[in-house]
Protein backbone atom coordinates (compact mmCIF):
# COMPACT_ATOMS: atom_id res chain seq x y z
CA UNK A 1 0.00 0.00 0.00
CA UNK A 2 1.22 3.56 -1.44
CA UNK A 3 1.63 5.54 2.40
CA UNK A 4 1.74 9.42 1.10
CA UNK A 5 3.54 11.89 4.10
CA UNK A 6 2.09 15.00 5.02
CA UNK A 7 4.35 16.95 3.19
CA UNK A 8 3.91 15.16 0.51
CA UNK A 9 0.08 15.99 0.71
CA UNK A 10 1.04 19.55 1.81
CA UNK A 11 3.22 19.69 -1.72
CA UNK A 12 1.10 18.29 -4.04
CA UNK A 13 -1.72 20.48 -2.64
CA UNK A 14 0.15 23.59 -2.83
CA UNK A 15 1.42 22.33 -7.08
CA UNK A 16 -2.28 21.88 -7.47
CA UNK A 17 -3.97 24.58 -6.21
CA UNK A 18 -1.22 26.84 -8.22
CA UNK A 19 -2.47 24.75 -11.41
CA UNK A 20 -6.27 25.34 -10.62
CA UNK A 21 -5.60 29.33 -10.66
CA UNK A 22 -3.90 29.33 -13.80
CA UNK A 23 -6.45 27.13 -15.29
CA UNK A 24 -8.89 29.73 -14.46
CA UNK A 25 -7.12 32.74 -15.51
CA UNK A 26 -6.30 30.96 -18.57
CA UNK A 27 -10.16 30.61 -19.37
CA UNK A 28 -11.69 33.63 -18.08
CA UNK A 29 -13.52 35.52 -20.91
CA UNK A 30 -12.14 32.91 -23.52
CA UNK A 31 -12.11 34.35 -26.66
CA UNK A 32 -9.92 34.64 -29.58
CA UNK A 33 -7.16 37.70 -29.97
CA UNK A 34 -7.23 40.13 -33.30
CA UNK A 35 -4.95 43.29 -32.13
CA UNK A 36 -2.20 41.33 -30.19
CA UNK A 37 0.32 40.87 -33.00
CA UNK A 38 2.10 38.55 -31.07
CA UNK A 39 -0.90 36.24 -30.49
CA UNK A 40 -1.37 35.07 -34.14
CA UNK A 41 -4.72 33.95 -33.00
CA UNK A 42 -5.65 33.96 -36.64
CA UNK A 43 -3.63 31.00 -37.24
CA UNK A 44 -6.41 29.16 -35.62
CA UNK A 45 -9.33 31.08 -36.75
CA UNK A 46 -8.58 29.97 -40.49
CA UNK A 47 -7.90 26.27 -39.18
CA UNK A 48 -8.82 24.13 -36.20
CA UNK A 49 -11.45 26.78 -35.15
CA UNK A 50 -13.72 26.16 -38.48
CA UNK A 51 -12.53 22.26 -38.66
CA UNK A 52 -9.52 22.28 -40.38
CA UNK A 53 -5.99 20.80 -39.59
CA UNK A 54 -3.86 23.13 -37.89
CA UNK A 55 -0.35 23.92 -39.40
CA UNK A 56 3.02 25.82 -38.69
CA UNK A 57 4.28 27.76 -40.75
CA UNK A 58 7.74 27.17 -42.86
CA UNK A 59 9.36 29.37 -44.50
CA UNK A 60 11.93 32.12 -44.98
CA UNK A 61 14.85 29.59 -42.27
CA UNK A 62 11.50 28.78 -40.29
CA UNK A 63 10.78 24.78 -39.86
CA UNK A 64 8.99 24.22 -37.06
CA UNK A 65 6.54 21.66 -38.91
CA UNK A 66 4.95 19.73 -35.37
CA UNK A 67 4.81 23.13 -33.82
CA UNK A 68 0.91 23.35 -33.53
CA UNK A 69 -0.22 19.86 -35.21
CA UNK A 70 -1.75 18.71 -31.49
CA UNK A 71 -4.43 20.80 -31.65
CA UNK A 72 -5.94 18.51 -34.58
CA UNK A 73 -6.67 16.87 -31.70
CA UNK A 74 -9.74 19.34 -31.13
CA UNK A 75 -11.14 18.20 -33.68
CA UNK A 76 -12.05 14.33 -33.20
CA UNK A 77 -14.33 15.42 -30.12
CA UNK A 78 -17.79 17.59 -30.04
CA UNK A 79 -16.94 21.73 -29.78
CA UNK A 80 -13.28 21.14 -30.18
CA UNK A 81 -13.47 24.18 -32.91
CA UNK A 82 -14.63 26.80 -29.71
CA UNK A 83 -11.98 28.94 -28.35
CA UNK A 84 -12.94 27.32 -24.85
CA UNK A 85 -12.10 23.79 -26.04
CA UNK A 86 -8.38 25.50 -27.06
CA UNK A 87 -8.14 26.66 -23.86
CA UNK A 88 -9.42 23.60 -21.99
CA UNK A 89 -6.47 22.10 -23.97
CA UNK A 90 -3.91 24.56 -22.83
CA UNK A 91 -4.69 23.86 -19.32
CA UNK A 92 -5.20 20.15 -20.05
CA UNK A 93 -0.93 19.73 -21.11
CA UNK A 94 -0.51 22.75 -18.64
CA UNK A 95 -1.27 20.11 -15.99
CA UNK A 96 -0.05 17.06 -16.90
CA UNK A 97 3.27 18.66 -17.80
CA UNK A 98 3.59 20.52 -14.46
CA UNK A 99 2.84 17.27 -12.12
CA UNK A 100 5.34 15.19 -14.64
CA UNK A 101 8.05 17.89 -14.04
CA UNK A 102 7.01 18.35 -10.07
CA UNK A 103 7.77 14.10 -9.76
CA UNK A 104 10.87 14.67 -11.93
CA UNK A 105 12.52 17.09 -9.61
CA UNK A 106 11.22 14.99 -6.28
CA UNK A 107 12.88 12.02 -8.20
CA UNK A 108 15.90 13.83 -8.50
CA UNK A 109 16.19 15.44 -4.79
CA UNK A 110 15.09 12.26 -3.16
CA UNK A 111 11.49 13.63 -2.06
CA UNK A 112 12.90 16.96 -0.61
CA UNK A 113 9.42 18.38 -0.94
CA UNK A 114 10.23 21.97 0.58
CA UNK A 115 13.42 22.26 -2.81
CA UNK A 116 10.60 20.54 -5.51
CA UNK A 117 7.52 23.01 -4.86
CA UNK A 118 9.99 26.17 -4.60
CA UNK A 119 11.18 25.44 -8.01
CA UNK A 120 7.89 24.62 -9.19
CA UNK A 121 6.89 28.19 -7.81
CA UNK A 122 9.54 29.45 -9.17
CA UNK A 123 8.33 28.11 -12.76
CA UNK A 124 4.87 29.29 -12.29
CA UNK A 125 6.18 32.95 -11.43
CA UNK A 126 7.72 33.17 -14.89
CA UNK A 127 5.94 35.35 -17.73
CA UNK A 128 6.82 33.15 -20.34
CA UNK A 129 4.64 30.55 -18.23
CA UNK A 130 1.44 32.85 -18.39
CA UNK A 131 2.32 33.28 -21.97
CA UNK A 132 2.81 29.79 -23.23
CA UNK A 133 -0.17 28.62 -22.45
CA UNK A 134 -2.92 31.63 -22.51
CA UNK A 135 -1.87 32.13 -25.95
CA UNK A 136 -2.25 29.24 -28.59
CA UNK A 137 0.53 30.05 -31.20
CA UNK A 138 4.03 28.96 -28.64
CA UNK A 139 5.06 25.57 -29.20
CA UNK A 140 6.72 26.36 -26.30
CA UNK A 141 3.95 24.83 -24.40
CA UNK A 142 4.13 21.77 -26.14
CA UNK A 143 7.53 21.66 -25.51
CA UNK A 144 7.18 21.87 -21.55
CA UNK A 145 5.04 18.66 -22.23
CA UNK A 146 7.71 16.93 -24.51
CA UNK A 147 10.52 18.17 -21.94
CA UNK A 148 8.93 17.11 -18.69
CA UNK A 149 8.35 13.62 -20.39
CA UNK A 150 11.74 13.46 -21.47
CA UNK A 151 13.15 14.26 -18.19
CA UNK A 152 10.97 12.05 -16.04
CA UNK A 153 11.75 8.84 -18.58
CA UNK A 154 15.45 9.70 -18.95
CA UNK A 155 15.97 9.99 -14.89
CA UNK A 156 14.20 6.40 -14.84
CA UNK A 157 16.04 5.37 -17.32
CA UNK A 158 18.94 6.14 -15.43
CA UNK A 159 18.10 4.64 -12.42
CA UNK A 160 17.70 1.49 -13.88
CA UNK A 161 13.75 0.81 -13.61
CA UNK A 162 12.60 -0.73 -17.17
CA UNK A 163 15.52 0.56 -18.42
CA UNK A 164 14.92 -0.22 -22.50
CA UNK A 165 11.38 0.80 -22.46
CA UNK A 166 12.10 4.06 -20.60
CA UNK A 167 15.24 4.78 -23.15
CA UNK A 168 12.88 4.86 -26.10
CA UNK A 169 9.87 7.00 -24.50
CA UNK A 170 12.78 9.64 -23.40
CA UNK A 171 13.98 9.19 -27.05
CA UNK A 172 10.71 9.51 -28.76
CA UNK A 173 10.18 12.84 -26.23
CA UNK A 174 13.12 14.43 -27.64
CA UNK A 175 12.93 13.29 -31.19
CA UNK A 176 9.54 14.83 -31.10
CA UNK A 177 10.40 17.99 -29.85
CA UNK A 178 12.83 18.61 -32.36
CA UNK A 179 10.24 19.63 -34.86
CA UNK A 180 8.72 21.71 -32.25
CA UNK A 181 11.29 24.58 -32.80
CA UNK A 182 14.41 25.17 -34.60
CA UNK A 183 17.42 25.73 -32.17
CA UNK A 184 16.19 22.66 -30.44
CA UNK A 185 18.22 20.53 -32.26
CA UNK A 186 21.53 22.31 -30.98
CA UNK A 187 19.88 21.53 -27.52
CA UNK A 188 19.80 18.04 -28.07
CA UNK A 189 23.96 17.95 -29.62
CA UNK A 190 24.92 19.88 -26.31
CA UNK A 191 22.91 17.50 -24.24
CA UNK A 192 24.15 14.19 -25.73
CA UNK A 193 27.96 15.65 -26.11
CA UNK A 194 27.96 16.81 -22.30
CA UNK A 195 27.13 13.21 -21.80
CA UNK A 196 29.48 11.26 -23.96
CA UNK A 197 32.74 13.91 -22.76
CA UNK A 198 31.83 13.56 -19.29
CA UNK A 199 29.10 10.93 -18.77
CA UNK A 200 29.89 7.28 -18.28
CA UNK A 201 29.70 4.90 -20.82
CA UNK A 202 26.20 3.35 -19.70
CA UNK A 203 24.18 5.71 -22.20
CA UNK A 204 26.25 6.47 -25.14
CA UNK A 205 24.16 4.36 -27.82
CA UNK A 206 21.69 6.81 -25.91
CA UNK A 207 23.41 10.10 -26.42
CA UNK A 208 24.68 9.11 -30.12
CA UNK A 209 20.68 8.48 -31.18
CA UNK A 210 20.40 11.89 -29.76
CA UNK A 211 23.16 13.60 -32.16
CA UNK A 212 22.03 11.05 -35.12
CA UNK A 213 18.10 13.13 -34.67
CA UNK A 214 19.72 16.27 -35.00
CA UNK A 215 21.90 15.07 -37.78
CA UNK A 216 18.57 14.11 -39.50
CA UNK A 217 17.03 17.57 -38.74
CA UNK A 218 19.87 19.30 -40.06
CA UNK A 219 19.40 17.54 -43.38
CA UNK A 220 15.95 17.77 -43.81
CA UNK A 221 16.70 21.63 -42.64
CA UNK A 222 19.74 22.37 -45.18
CA UNK A 223 17.59 20.58 -47.94
CA UNK A 224 14.76 22.77 -47.55
CA UNK A 225 16.39 26.05 -46.90
CA UNK A 226 19.08 25.30 -49.78
CA UNK A 227 16.73 23.39 -52.60
CA UNK A 228 13.12 23.75 -52.02
CA UNK A 229 12.58 27.14 -50.01
CA UNK A 230 15.52 28.91 -51.33
CA UNK A 231 14.56 32.39 -49.66
CA UNK A 232 17.57 32.48 -47.61
CA UNK A 233 19.51 31.91 -50.61
CA UNK A 234 17.66 34.81 -52.41
CA UNK A 235 18.48 37.60 -49.89
CA UNK A 236 16.31 36.54 -47.27
CA UNK A 237 16.97 36.71 -43.74
CA UNK A 238 16.25 33.87 -40.80
CA UNK A 239 13.74 35.71 -38.20
CA UNK A 240 15.41 38.66 -36.38
CA UNK A 241 18.97 37.19 -36.95
CA UNK A 242 21.07 39.94 -36.99
CA UNK A 243 25.14 40.99 -37.67
CA UNK A 244 27.91 39.19 -35.75
CA UNK A 245 29.39 41.71 -34.01
CA UNK A 246 30.58 41.76 -30.32
CA UNK A 247 28.59 45.29 -29.16
CA UNK A 248 24.78 43.77 -31.29
CA UNK A 249 25.45 40.25 -29.63
CA UNK A 250 25.87 41.48 -25.84
CA UNK A 251 22.98 43.65 -26.40
CA UNK A 252 20.77 40.80 -27.94
CA UNK A 253 22.41 38.97 -24.72
CA UNK A 254 21.28 41.79 -22.32
CA UNK A 255 17.75 41.60 -24.02
CA UNK A 256 17.21 38.19 -24.13
CA UNK A 257 18.15 37.47 -20.49
CA UNK A 258 16.47 40.80 -19.12
CA UNK A 259 13.33 38.66 -20.36
CA UNK A 260 13.77 36.66 -17.36
CA UNK A 261 16.19 37.29 -15.31
CA UNK A 262 16.54 34.25 -13.23
CA UNK A 263 18.52 33.27 -16.49
CA UNK A 264 21.27 35.39 -14.97
CA UNK A 265 21.80 32.70 -11.61
CA UNK A 266 21.34 30.10 -13.77
CA UNK A 267 24.04 30.91 -15.86
CA UNK A 268 26.75 31.64 -12.89
CA UNK A 269 25.15 28.22 -11.77
CA UNK A 270 26.12 26.63 -15.08
CA UNK A 271 29.61 28.55 -14.99
CA UNK A 272 30.37 27.10 -11.39
CA UNK A 273 29.16 23.96 -12.18
CA UNK A 274 31.73 23.81 -15.58
CA UNK A 275 34.62 24.38 -13.03
CA UNK A 276 33.52 21.67 -10.41
CA UNK A 277 33.61 19.08 -13.27
CA UNK A 278 37.12 20.08 -14.70
CA UNK A 279 38.64 19.81 -11.41
CA UNK A 280 36.82 16.38 -10.51
CA UNK A 281 34.80 14.51 -13.63
CA UNK A 282 33.25 12.41 -10.76
CA UNK A 283 31.12 15.18 -9.94
CA UNK A 284 29.37 15.20 -13.15
CA UNK A 285 25.69 14.19 -13.10
CA UNK A 286 24.22 12.90 -16.25
CA UNK A 287 21.00 14.72 -15.83
CA UNK A 288 21.02 17.91 -14.38
CA UNK A 289 24.36 19.26 -16.01
CA UNK A 290 23.84 17.74 -19.25
CA UNK A 291 20.29 18.97 -19.45
CA UNK A 292 22.07 22.54 -17.40
CA UNK A 293 24.30 23.21 -20.32
CA UNK A 294 21.64 22.21 -23.19
CA UNK A 295 19.71 25.03 -21.72
CA UNK A 296 22.25 27.22 -21.70
CA UNK A 297 22.99 26.41 -25.03
CA UNK A 298 19.44 26.99 -25.83
CA UNK A 299 19.66 30.17 -24.63
CA UNK A 300 22.47 31.40 -26.90
CA UNK A 301 20.57 30.10 -30.11
CA UNK A 302 18.28 32.93 -29.25
CA UNK A 303 20.94 35.54 -28.35
CA UNK A 304 22.09 34.63 -31.65
CA UNK A 305 19.34 34.70 -33.38
CA UNK A 306 18.45 38.26 -32.05
CA UNK A 307 15.16 36.80 -31.23
CA UNK A 308 13.79 38.35 -27.50
CA UNK A 309 10.21 37.73 -26.67
CA UNK A 310 9.78 35.86 -23.40
CA UNK A 311 8.25 32.18 -24.49
CA UNK A 312 11.18 31.52 -26.54
CA UNK A 313 13.48 31.68 -22.45
CA UNK A 314 10.70 29.16 -20.98
CA UNK A 315 12.71 25.71 -22.13
CA UNK A 316 15.86 27.63 -20.64
CA UNK A 317 14.41 27.88 -17.93
CA UNK A 318 12.68 24.61 -17.56
CA UNK A 319 16.10 22.33 -18.34
CA UNK A 320 18.13 24.45 -16.17
CA UNK A 321 15.82 24.23 -13.06
CA UNK A 322 17.37 20.98 -11.66
CA UNK A 323 20.68 21.76 -11.51
CA UNK A 324 19.63 24.92 -9.28
CA UNK A 325 17.65 22.92 -7.40
CA UNK A 326 20.52 19.80 -6.80
CA UNK A 327 22.86 22.99 -5.86
CA UNK A 328 19.71 24.56 -3.61
CA UNK A 329 18.93 21.09 -1.68
CA UNK A 330 22.55 20.13 -0.88
CA UNK A 331 24.82 23.85 -0.86
CA UNK A 332 25.64 26.23 2.37
CA UNK A 333 24.39 28.86 0.12
CA UNK A 334 20.61 28.46 0.44
CA UNK A 335 19.83 32.33 1.40
CA UNK A 336 20.98 33.58 -1.43
CA UNK A 337 19.64 30.33 -3.81
CA UNK A 338 16.53 31.63 -2.13
CA UNK A 339 16.86 35.60 -2.07
CA UNK A 340 18.05 36.14 -5.91
CA UNK A 341 15.02 33.34 -6.96
CA UNK A 342 12.08 35.37 -5.24
CA UNK A 343 13.42 38.83 -6.42
CA UNK A 344 13.34 37.82 -9.71
CA UNK A 345 10.31 36.57 -9.78
CA UNK A 346 8.75 39.55 -8.10
CA UNK A 347 9.91 40.89 -11.45
CA UNK A 348 8.65 38.53 -13.82
CA UNK A 349 4.82 38.09 -12.00
CA UNK A 350 5.11 41.91 -12.69
CA UNK A 351 5.46 41.27 -16.14
CA UNK A 352 3.21 38.15 -15.98
CA UNK A 353 0.38 40.45 -14.48
CA UNK A 354 0.67 43.45 -17.77
CA UNK A 355 0.56 40.44 -19.88
CA UNK A 356 -2.65 38.85 -18.78
CA UNK A 357 -4.26 42.00 -18.30
CA UNK A 358 -3.32 43.17 -22.03
CA UNK A 359 -5.16 39.54 -23.29
CA UNK A 360 -7.96 40.06 -20.81
CA UNK A 361 -8.56 43.64 -22.66
CA UNK A 362 -8.32 42.03 -26.53
CA UNK A 363 -10.24 39.08 -25.59
CA UNK A 364 -13.07 41.44 -24.20
CA UNK A 365 -13.06 44.51 -27.05
CA UNK A 366 -11.84 42.46 -30.52
CA UNK A 367 -14.98 40.39 -31.19
CA UNK A 368 -16.68 44.03 -30.92
CA UNK A 369 -15.11 45.71 -33.05
CA UNK A 370 -15.49 42.88 -35.40
CA UNK A 371 -19.22 42.38 -34.72
CA UNK A 372 -19.37 46.39 -35.49
CA UNK A 373 -17.59 46.15 -38.79
CA UNK A 374 -20.40 43.60 -40.01
CA UNK A 375 -22.90 45.23 -38.81
CA UNK A 376 -21.74 48.55 -40.53
CA UNK A 377 -21.49 46.26 -43.81
CA UNK A 378 -25.02 45.02 -43.19
CA UNK A 379 -26.13 48.43 -43.29
CA UNK A 380 -25.03 49.08 -46.54
CA UNK A 381 -21.29 50.05 -45.84
CA UNK A 382 -18.39 48.98 -48.08
CA UNK A 383 -15.61 48.00 -45.67
CA UNK A 384 -11.95 48.77 -48.22
CA UNK A 385 -8.45 47.80 -47.45
CA UNK A 386 -6.26 50.71 -49.16
CA UNK A 387 -2.77 49.94 -49.95
CA UNK A 388 0.06 51.58 -52.18
CA UNK A 389 -0.62 50.44 -55.66
CA UNK A 390 1.08 47.30 -57.24
CA UNK A 391 -0.14 46.18 -53.62
CA UNK A 392 -3.68 45.21 -53.96
CA UNK A 393 -3.13 41.74 -55.64
CA UNK A 394 -2.73 38.69 -53.29
CA UNK A 395 0.63 37.15 -54.77
CA UNK A 396 1.00 34.40 -51.64
CA UNK A 397 -1.48 33.78 -49.19
CA UNK A 398 0.84 32.91 -46.55
CA UNK A 399 2.77 36.32 -47.86
CA UNK A 400 4.94 37.48 -44.62
CA UNK A 401 5.04 41.04 -46.62
CA UNK A 402 3.29 43.49 -43.45
CA UNK A 403 0.90 45.05 -45.54
CA UNK A 404 -1.07 41.92 -47.22
CA UNK A 405 -0.24 40.02 -43.75
CA UNK A 406 -2.56 42.83 -42.04
CA UNK A 407 -5.09 42.50 -44.55
CA UNK A 408 -5.25 38.85 -44.33
CA UNK A 409 -5.91 38.76 -40.69
CA UNK A 410 -8.64 41.09 -41.34
CA UNK A 411 -10.11 38.99 -43.81
CA UNK A 412 -9.82 36.18 -42.00
CA UNK A 413 -11.36 37.48 -39.08
CA UNK A 414 -14.25 39.08 -40.71
CA UNK A 415 -15.12 35.57 -42.61
CA UNK A 416 -15.12 33.56 -39.01
CA UNK A 417 -17.49 36.28 -37.23
CA UNK A 418 -19.57 36.61 -40.01
CA UNK A 419 -19.64 32.55 -40.50
CA UNK A 420 -17.76 32.57 -44.18
CA UNK A 421 -15.89 29.41 -43.73
CA UNK A 422 -16.11 27.84 -46.90
CA UNK A 423 -14.22 29.39 -50.42
CA UNK A 424 -16.48 32.58 -50.62
CA UNK A 425 -14.97 35.55 -48.43
CA UNK A 426 -16.54 38.17 -46.25
CA UNK A 427 -17.12 41.68 -48.31
CA UNK A 428 -13.60 43.11 -47.92
CA UNK A 429 -11.51 44.28 -50.80
CA UNK A 430 -8.03 45.25 -51.34
CA UNK A 431 -7.94 48.91 -53.39
CA UNK A 432 -5.38 50.85 -54.58
CA UNK A 433 -8.06 53.34 -56.56
CA UNK A 434 -8.36 55.94 -54.09
CA UNK A 435 -11.42 57.77 -55.62
CA UNK A 436 -13.11 54.71 -54.35
CA UNK A 437 -13.37 55.57 -50.66
CA UNK A 438 -16.17 57.33 -50.20
CA UNK A 439 -18.69 58.54 -47.20
CA UNK A 440 -20.24 55.28 -47.38
CA UNK A 441 -17.06 53.40 -46.92
CA UNK A 442 -15.03 52.46 -43.67
CA UNK A 443 -11.36 52.31 -44.56
CA UNK A 444 -8.75 50.40 -42.94
CA UNK A 445 -5.10 50.98 -43.71
CA UNK A 446 -2.18 50.08 -42.54
CA UNK A 447 0.87 52.84 -40.90
CA UNK A 448 3.20 51.29 -43.38
CA UNK A 449 0.57 52.69 -46.16
CA UNK A 450 -0.18 55.99 -44.30
CA UNK A 451 3.79 56.60 -43.87
CA UNK A 452 4.46 55.97 -47.92
CA UNK A 453 4.34 58.22 -50.51
CA UNK A 454 0.84 57.88 -50.72
CA UNK A 455 -0.14 58.89 -47.60
CA UNK A 456 -0.75 62.25 -48.00
CA UNK A 457 -3.31 61.51 -50.87
CA UNK A 458 -4.95 58.60 -48.84
CA UNK A 459 -5.39 60.82 -45.75
CA UNK A 460 -6.43 63.83 -48.52
CA UNK A 461 -9.27 61.74 -49.45
CA UNK A 462 -10.55 60.70 -46.10
CA UNK A 463 -10.85 63.47 -44.97
CA UNK A 464 -12.38 65.48 -47.79
CA UNK A 465 -15.26 62.75 -47.82
CA UNK A 466 -15.68 63.36 -44.19
CA UNK A 467 -14.14 60.08 -42.59
CA UNK A 468 -12.73 60.33 -39.08
CA UNK A 469 -10.54 57.88 -37.11
CA UNK A 470 -12.80 55.88 -34.71
CA UNK A 471 -9.87 52.95 -34.10
CA UNK A 472 -6.14 52.74 -33.88
CA UNK A 473 -3.91 49.68 -33.08
CA UNK A 474 -0.56 50.33 -31.91
CA UNK A 475 0.86 46.66 -32.32
CA UNK A 476 -1.34 45.91 -35.56
CA UNK A 477 0.09 49.47 -36.79
CA UNK A 478 -3.56 49.94 -38.41
CA UNK A 479 -6.18 52.56 -38.28
CA UNK A 480 -9.74 52.53 -39.08
CA UNK A 481 -11.61 55.51 -40.69
CA UNK A 482 -15.55 56.11 -41.14
CA UNK A 483 -18.05 58.39 -40.84
CA UNK A 484 -19.70 58.08 -37.71
CA UNK A 485 -22.99 60.39 -38.52
CA UNK A 486 -23.67 58.22 -41.40
CA UNK A 487 -25.98 55.25 -40.14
Amino acid sequence: MLYITDKQKISYSIVVFALILFSSLILWNANWVFELFWADDYQFVSTTAIGRPSHAYTGVGRFWPLGLCDYCLLLLIPYGTTVTAHLIYNCVTMIISSLLFFSFLRNILKNNEIVSVFCMLILFSLSSFVLIHMVCIYPEREMFLMLSVFLFFYQKARNGSEKFLNYVIAFIAAAYTTYLKEPVFGMWIVFALSNLIFGTSVERKFNFALLLNSSIWIVIYTYRTLFRDRSLIDGGSYAGISSMNFNTLFNNFLCFFNKEPILYLLLIIAIVRTFIILKDRKQYNSITDAALFAGVGYSFAYVLLNMQMNHYSFPSVLLEIPAFAIMLANSGLQRLLVCVPVLTSVYSIGNSILWMNNIFIHRENDPKMFEQLIAEQKSGKQILWITEPGKEVITKQNSREGDQMRFRRYQIFLDYYAGYHEKQHFPFEKVSDYSKIKKNTIVICSNETLKSKYGEEIIEKINQVGLKLIHENQELETKIFLDPSNK
